[in-house]
């Protein structure tokens, strides 16, 4: 009898497992409910280079270079995204992340490049909206 009740002990114990790990969900999968989301806030604003900014690069600097892009901080972020491109439009382009409000962006041709930013957190319901698309050329000249 004795034999039987450690079984059923054991059975009971494993019945009672099976039947919480039924409803036990990867913690890293948690997040807030669809209705719990926050809307965005305001995307981030460019703070730099100064929009429209040239560099001119000489033989003593050749390509590439690195130039930061920044932008200013939207609270409760957990990831920023920056996309940079050769036209306005930012065809072919992929955004990268950005773990704080800068990115260096290395630049290997001449020519004029587009950028913008935009902010992203768990605890809302999308990305925030791009920021205000900013530009500036960078022109490689060996006798400069």
């Amino acid at each position: 009898m004795k034999k039987n009740n450690k079984r059923l002990i054991v059975l009971l114990c494993v019945a009672a497992i099976l039947a919480m790990s039924i409803h036990c969900q990867n913690p890293f999968d948690q997040g807030p409910d669809d209705d719990d989301l926050l809307p965005p806030p305001e995307p981030p604003v460019p703070t730099g280079p100064v929009n429209d900014t040239v560099y001119y690069y000489d033989g003593n600097h050749p390509f590439p270079q690195y130039i930061q892009l920044g932008w200013s901080s939207v609270e409760g972020t957990e990831i920023y995204q920056v996309q940079v491109s050769r036209d306005s439009t930012f065809t072919g382009s992929t955004p990268v992340d950005a773990e704080v409000n800068f990115y260096l962006y290395e630049v290997t041709a001449n020519g004029k490049y587009y950028w913008r930013a935009r902010a992203y957190s768990t605890k809302w319901e999308w990305y925030t909206g791009w920021s205000e698309i900013w530009k500036f050329s960078a022109y490689y000249s060996p006798g400069y």
